[in-house]
């Protein structure tokens, strides 16, 4: 239940002071609404996600090291919203 609490709306639209944008791929998204990133990760300023498999890093080096070791060639399922 606290979990849930966290992650209520704010009333302006906005996280609430966590993570501010997404790099995913070439498209750099701004954050509106918390997901329930593991602490570590939801504090961070950008989070950057891998296009095929969707892990998360916290720096562009990480993400860099994962793609390529990362067997996904497209993203799960036929959409990503």
């Amino acid at each position: 239940e606290k979990e849930m609490k966290e992650l209520e709306y704010d009333g302006e639209g906005r996280n609430g002071g966590g993570t501010k944008c997404v790099e995913m791929g070439k498209w750099e998204m701004e954050v509106w609404y918390q997901s329930p990133y593991p602490e570590e990760f939801s504090r961070a300023p950008k989070l950057y996600l891998c296009e095929f498999c969707l892990r998360y890093a916290k720096s562009k080096q990480v993400l860099r090291r994962h793609k390529e070791k990362c067997v996904w060639k497209h993203p799960p399922g036929h959409e990503v919203y």
